[in-house]
């Protein structure tokens, strides 16, 4: 089995029960195909790089599962099916990450430097 790193991205519309019931119908849909979940993160209310069913935000959360690659292809099918969704997408994983790294504002160029044309 391989580690894979699944993020998925809930309407940010729906009730904290909605979206407990819809990480619960995930993880059953990963254990179906001989899945195990190792761990999941929430990360809360993000914004979206662009719309998606006209929302600009969205109720991410990471699950960590380990799985046969045979199974993805039917994990897919089932989550392009989920109306909750927002987005989805699975990576392949190195390790767990214990806390997701936050972007950081890049650093402002230094005020004394001259630009050239």
């Amino acid at each position: 089995m391989r580690l894979y790193e699944g993020l998925m991205v809930f309407d940010p519309s729906l009730s904290h029960d909605s979206i407990n019931d819809g990480l619960k119908r995930v993880e059953s849909l990963i254990q179906k195909g001989k899945g195990t979940i190792e761990k999941q993160i929430s990360l809360g209310k993000k914004g979206l790089g662009y719309e998606v069913k006209k929302k600009r935000n969205g109720i991410a959360h990471l699950i960590y599962f380990k799985s046969e690659a045979s199974a993805l292809s039917e994990l897919n099918r089932q989550l392009r099916l989920f109306n909750d969704l927002l987005k989805f997408s699975i990576f392949k994983a190195e390790r767990i990450v214990e806390e997701p790294v936050e972007k950081k504002a890049e650093e402002e160029p230094a005020a004394d430097v001259e630009m050239s044309e």
